[in-house]
C-alpha cells in the first residue's frame, strides 16, 4: 500500500456502526439509532478527521462489509451526514457503478412513495427524507439484543431495505446481518 501512496486509517471506533452503550444511542428494541449516534462527540471525531484529509486534498474511500450502500449504515450515518456539510458523496457499486448520495436518497424516496409527498403533520419533503432515513436505519441498523422475528419472519436487521414502508418485508430474500462488520478508511 505504501508504494501506492494509500494510508489506512482505522475508524471504527469513531465512524463505526455498532454500539451497545450508552443505551441512550439505541432505540426501545436494540437497534442503534444513528441520528443519536451522529450527536456523539467520537462520531464528530471522525467526521472532522475524514473533512481534513478532504481539504488536505486527499482522496477519501470509507470501507465496510456491506457492499451496497443502502445495507449498510454508511448510508445513513456518514454519508447523510457528510452531505449535510456540503460533502458530495459518491458510493461505488462492485460493477463499478458511481451514485451520489443524493441519488440513492431521491431514488429510496420513490421507491417508497415519498417523493414530493407531504408528512401526516404536512412537513416537506425535507420531512420525508428524515423519515425515509429512520425506516432505513430502523431496518439496517446493529441490533444488540437478541432478534425477534416478525409475522413475516423478519427482523429489522434482515428485512429488505426497497420495502420501508411496513416493518415486514415483501421480498422473499433475506440478508443476515454480517457480525465482522468494521468501518475502514483508505
Amino acid at each position: 500500500m505504501n508504494r501506492e501512496e494509500i494510508e489506512y486509517h482505522y475508524m471504527g471506533d469513531m465512524l463505526g456502526g455498532r454500539y451497545s452503550s450508552p443505551p441512550d444511542l439505541l432505540f426501545p428494541d436494540g437497534i442503534v439509532d444513528y441520528e443519536k449516534v451522529s450527536t456523539t462527540r467520537r462520531f464528530a471525531s471522525g467526521l472532522e478527521r475524514v473533512i481534513k484529509l478532504i481539504h488536505d486534498g486527499r482522496t477519501v474511500s470509507l470501507i465496510c462489509s456491506e457492499k451496497d450502500p443502502l445495507t449498510c449504515h454508511r448510508f445513513v450515518l456518514i454519508g447523510k451526514n457528510l452531505q449535510k456539510l456540503g460533502i458530495e458523496v459518491i458510493h461505488l457499486y462492485p460493477e463499478l457503478i458511481k451514485k451520489t448520495h443524493a441519488e440513492l436518497e431521491n431514488e429510496l424516496l420513490i421507491q417508497n412513495g415519498l417523493k414530493g409527498q407531504k408528512t401526516l403533520m404536512g412537513g416537506s419533503e425535507t420531512d420525508s427524507i428524515e423519515l425515509m432515513y429512520t425506516r432505513l436505519n430502523k431496518k439496517i441498523g446493529y441490533k444488540t439484543v437478541p432478534n425477534t422475528i416478525d409475522d413475516a419472519g423478519q427482523t429489522p436487521a434482515n428485512s429488505d431495505v426497497k420495502s420501508l414502508n411496513s416493518d415486514s418485508s415483501s421480498g422473499t430474500e433475506e440478508k443476515p446481518k454480517k457480525d465482522n462488520h468494521q468501518e475502514t478508511l483508505f
